[in-house]
């Protein structure tokens, strides 16, 4: 059996943690600048072992049960606790509707999901043109400009406009960490995460919001991976770190768990305490705390009592 890449979990590790932010809503308003390189990175190291370009019915099955399987599975769980929470609050029902452009909003993460089926049967596509992968990485990017600009149905753009990350891992799999040890590359690595943190340059792929890119889609896009390899180098360095090894090796279900726990969280503290104050951030950055605890933990159970919940057999 191969080794596993513990780099690679330890990355996931740190990006898991930062997605979570995201859907804290205290992270809003104390501010959150780095989170949104995690959903990028996330597509990034998903193409390290894309496998796309072989006969799609060796893969197709898979990606459906790994991918497809536990985001609708969540969906629905999502969609019932949500309702509950409103019943909570309105003592009403609310009607069962799906929004065409997002079906993924009752539980945010799993739009992930989708949208990485979606860059995996365009690499299957691709893979059929009899060229060198270099000289198509081109094509990937004016893909993902389409998507990056042009709004689709059932998250394909988020497809398309992953596509050229989730490609440029593919071909940079094997050389990730001759690269990250260069100095060279770190500084580079260094500067753009200081771009990105500043607004200077800014690039995020998320739901109904492609197109959210500055001051242009190629600077952008190269800008935002440029600050992966200081999240590998990072890695490499914690690469015995058991926290984060763990977090990773066990970031889908804690990518598709966290989120509902998170409206709950916010369902509670905004009601007990005013949105913003000393108190409710200090209760929020607890809470956050215990999401992970508890997605953790739950992935844990559930990857051993139903773990066709997490699309595992």
């Amino acid at each position: 059996m191969k080794e596993r890449d513990v780099y690679v979990d330890v990355a996931k590790g740190i990006c898991i943690l930062l997605i979570v932010c995201i859907h804290a809503e205290v992270f809003g308003v104390i501010g959150m600048p780095v989170t949104f390189i995690a959903v990028p990175i996330f597509f990034f190291m998903s193409g390290f072992y894309d496998r796309s370009e072989s006969p799609i019915n060796k893969w197709l099955p898979k990606a459906l049960r790994t991918l497809i399987l536990p985001a609708i599975i969540w969906l629905v769980i999502a969609r019932i606790l949500g309702g509950g929470l409103t019943y909570i609050k309105t003592h009403a029902l609310l009607p069962i509707t799906v929004n065409v452009y997002n079906p993924s909003e009752w539980n945010g993460p799993t739009w992930f999901l989708f949208a990485l089926l979606y860059a995996k049967l365009c690499v299957w596509i691709l893979s059929k043109v009899p060229v060198s992968q270099y000289l198509l990485l081109p094509v990937t990017y004016l893909i993902g400009y389409c998507g990056s600009n042009y709004q689709m149905p059932l998250l394909i753009d988020e497809g398309l406009a992953a596509l050229p990350i989730y490609y440029t891992g593919k071909i940079l799999h094997t050389r990730i960490i001759s690269l990250t040890v260069k100095w060279q590359t770190l500084s580079i690595s260094i500067v753009g995460l200081i771009l990105f943190i500043t607004h200077t340059v800014y690039y995020a792929i998320v739901p109904i919001g492609n197109g959210n890119y500055t001051p242009s889609y190629v600077v952008s896009i190269l800008t935002v991976q440029s600050t992966f390899f200081l999240v590998f180098f990072i890695s490499i360095k914690l690469k015995n770190c058991s926290v984060l090894d763990n977090l990773g090796r066990r970031s889908l279900g804690i990518m598709v768990i966290h989120a509902p726990l998170c409206h709950i969280s916010a369902a509670i503290l905004n009601r007990l305490f005013e949105k913003g104050s000393g108190l409710w951030i200090a209760c929020f950055l607890l809470a956050y705390v215990l999401i992970v605890v508890i997605s953790y933990y739950l992935t844990v159970i559930i990857e051993r009592k139903q773990p066709i919940l997490l699309g595992k057999k």
